[in-house]
């Protein structure tokens, strides 16, 4: 008869080779040629994509001891061997008939519905341009209605306690905290726990200062946009930062912010505010008082409003404002005239 010495011996056995068995799943989320095989070549040693119908597949294996060893994450007993093994799935448009095929990433699935368990094991990467930044509200009231829906249905399907075990491990990991007591958040982050760690990916930041030069968005207009992203961002516990292939900086960053995501670590990487190009929030950092800092009148209780009527369908009067702050520069258009804030959208 086995001591209860033994019993407890064999418990930890088994959640060991459970955890070594756990594959992580990377939904990458990005409309067509915004730079997401850039951005996948830095976390990935290669592979080739099996087109499954709507949703494009690849297991992936990522030789973790290849990125900068300077900043790497402790890794804990069961991950000691450096490499990281992930399923990953990209979803290249916002089309319902392509969303709605996103929960058999994450099966088992029941009733269309992903598995929660599956879930929690996820990451979901959201990629924006920043050669269109007129069309970051839109793409990502498109991206965050769809993880709304995801999450909503599996929890349907699922037991409240798999629930809540889902949100607490997403809140350790945000708040750096692997304890299960409550942590306080800063005001703002991680109003909304999908339970799901989410990274906003703004690519081809070097594209700011062409923008500039060509006096098709102003310094004003790009914190404004920052402020908009980083707001939304912090809702959601998310991270969110730029990258562009002419500041290696920029790709590190992303690799180490990907890597402390795989392995359900929390981001150890100093944020960084100052420059839309190599802007860098760690998921857990941001603040509403960080962010109304950053320019005078900013507003984020209304915008939050806005995003929540957008989340429930009504999204006219969040992308009517975005999209008429970023009127062109010699074309200045008041976000409060909703006839000239309509023309210029159209336009745009």
């Amino acid at each position: 008869m086995a001591s209860s010495a033994d019993a407890v011996w064999a418990q930890l056995l088994s959640s060991g080779r459970q955890k070594r068995s756990v594959r992580k799943t990377l939904v990458v989320m990005g409309e067509r040629d915004t730079g997401k095989s850039t951005l996948l070549r830095q976390i990935s040693d290669g592979g080739v994509f099996r087109k499954g119908g709507a949703l494009d597949y690849m297991e992936v294996v990522w030789d973790l001891s290849e990125t900068n060893a300077s900043h790497r994450p402790n890794i804990d007993l069961y991950g000691a061997n450096l490499s990281q093994s992930y399923n990953l799935y990209l979803l290249g448009s916002s089309e319902k008939p392509v969303t709605a095929t996103l929960p058999y990433a994450f099966p088992p699935v029941s009733n269309g519905s992903a598995s929660l368990t599956s879930l929690r094991a996820s990451l979901c990467m959201m990629v924006l341009d920043w050669r269109k930044p007129w069309t970051f509200a839109r793409q990502l009231i498109e991206r965050f209605r769809t993880m709304h829906t995801l999450v909503e249905k599996a929890h349907s399907e699922s037991m409240e306690s798999d629930r809540d075990a889902m949100q607490t491990s997403l809140k350790a990991i945000v708040s750096g905290s692997m304890s299960e007591e409550a942590t306080t958040l800063p005001t703002g982050q991680l109003e909304v726990n999908l339970g799901v760690p989410i990274v906003v990916v703004l690519s081809r930041a070097d594209y700011i200062q062409e923008l500039l030069n060509d006096r098709r968005i102003t310094e004003a207009q790009i914190d404004f946009v920052q402020q908009f992203l980083r707001t939304i961002a912090a809702r959601y516990g998310a991270a969110i930062l730029s990258t562009t292939t002419s500041i290696p900086s920029s790709m590190s960053a992303f690799q180490e912010l990907m890597k402390s995501q795989l392995l359900s670590q929390h981001c150890s990487i100093d944020a960084s505010t100052n420059d839309a190009c190599t802007l860098f929030v760690p998921p857990g950092w941001d603040s509403w008082m960080k962010i109304d800092v950053l320019e005078g009148g900013w507003d984020t209780q209304v915008l939050i409003e806005m995003w929540l009527d957008a989340m429930q369908g009504s999204d006219e009067k969040l992308l009517s404002y975005f999209e008429g702050k970023l009127a062109p520069p010699e074309v200045s258009v008041s976000a409060d005239d909703s006839l000239q804030s309509s023309i210029r959208s159209n336009q745009l």
